[in-house]
């Protein structure tokens, strides 16, 4: 095979500069394995093969240009032996380096990292010296300092004594300069290898802030709203109130005074043909009174006795559930009261039956069948009014006889 130095120049100074594109390969790898930080043993290795190969080369060059005074007996062949791989090693091991780099987390990797983050981050040794601190957090520590931060407390003191153009809002809440809110917390790290370091970090809190000062605002409009609302409320159940009580009192004497002026007309007159129901007027007219007292706490047999001085006889069929007794005794009382004045019956019969999800309450009396459709007056509206009031539904039937039927739910129902 020939030799090296027998080839043509041409030939020489083409194998000597594939041997030079080889040294660049490898001197690109050690650069960068220097930048990437690589391992110490595969840096000498490969500072070592950039060594040789650059020896190698330079001679090789020297023997291209001045073969006679550079022998070299070494077979051409051999020369891309070397030159080759070493070129094809050192772009390789560049690829993979890259790769491994791209790949593994490096101390400028997280400090990258933690610059890219919107919120600021730094860190502090248990001295208190800052050891790593990110773009924002250097960016709000110069607004606070006027200068880069050098320990932790530094920032605390600039933190506890904001003004200017740092607003404390609360605790941790900052306003700066622009309208920004930014939360500071400092928490130790609770990794033993790391006692007496701790982290620090501002969150930009804006959005949320405002969000709960508007809606802290809006409260305090409702709680208002709510306080007038229920002095409203406080002064139409008293003027209703009012109305009813007048209402009641001026029912009571115009039926009381118009059963006396009656009475004393037949007193004069000796015309005795009404005095039944003049008499029954005017204990109608007594029972109403002493039945529409609201601070009453009446039983079932308090308003019989009650219906009895009237002549009505009030009976009950099933029991009264305590959690609706205050219902059915105003129906059993409007019952009572209309039997009396308009039906001219002596018996009401008050039926409870239970059903799953509620009570069924029939009252019936044994008076004179309704003409007709009956239209509610005062005291059935009212009773109407509380029978709804409290989750339950009320019926009025005149065919065949006067029915009233109430459905009550029951007390766990209405939850």
């Amino acid at each position: 095979m020939t030799i090296f130095t027998l080839l043509p120049a041409a030939a020489r100074s083409i194998l000597a500069g594939v041997t030079f594109l080889s040294c660049i390969s490898l001197l690109a790898l050690v650069i960068y394995g220097f930048l990437s930080r690589s391992r110490a043993w595969i840096s000498v290795i490969n500072g070592a093969l950039l060594l040789m190969a650059t020896g190698f080369a330079t001679y090789l060059m020297c023997v291209a240009v001045d073969p006679e005074n550079y022998p070299l007996s070494f077979p051409w062949l051999w020369i891309l032996v070397i030159a080759i791989p070493l070129f094809i090693y050192g772009i390789g091991a560049i690829i993979i380096t890259h790769h491994n780099h791209k790949n593994v987390l490096s101390p400028s990797s997280v400090k990258e990292t933690l610059d890219d983050l919107d919120s600021g981050v730094c860190f502090a040794d248990s001295s208190g010296r800052i050891i790593l601190v990110n773009k924002a957090m250097a960016k709000l520590a110069s607004v606070l300092l006027g200068s880069y931060p050098q320990t932790i407390a530094e920032l605390n003191v600039a933190l506890a004594h904001a003004d200017g153009q740092v607003e404390k809002l609360d605790e941790n809440l900052y306003r700066f300069e622009g309208g920004k809110v930014w939360r500071f917390v400092t928490v130790p790290f609770e990794d033993k290898a790391l006692t007496g370091f701790t982290q620090t970090t501002a969150q930009d809190v804006t959005e949320v802030y405002e969000t709960n000062d508007k809606i802290r605002r809006e409260n305090e409009k409702l709680q208002e709203a709510i306080e007038e609302t229920k002095k409203l409320m406080i002064r139409l159940a008293d003027r209703v109130r009012e109305q009813e009580t007048l209402a009641l009192k001026i029912k009571v004497h115009n039926d009381i005074g118009a059963s006396l002026i009656a009475l004393s007309q037949v007193l004069t007159t000796g015309d005795d043909d009404n005095v039944e129901s003049l008499l029954r007027d005017l204990q109608h007219a007594v029972w109403h009174f002493n039945t529409s007292d609201e601070t009453r706490k009446d039983t079932f047999d308090d308003v019989k006795k009650q219906a009895k001085t009237i002549g009505i006889t009030l009976t009950l069929q099933g029991y009264i559930p305590t959690e609706i007794e205050n219902v059915i005794l105003l129906a059993a009382k409007e019952c009572v009261t209309n039997c009396s004045k308009h039906a001219g019956g002596t018996a009401v019969n008050v039926e409870i039956a239970e059903r799953k999800d509620y009570y069924v309450v029939t009252i019936t009396n044994n008076g004179n069948p309704p003409k007709g459709a009956i239209k509610e007056g005062g005291g059935l509206t009212s009773l109407r009014q509380t029978v709804e009031n409290a989750g339950g539904e009320m019926y009025v039937s005149h065919k065949p006889n006067f029915t009233l039927i109430v459905n009550m739910p029951r007390e766990e129902k209405r939850k």
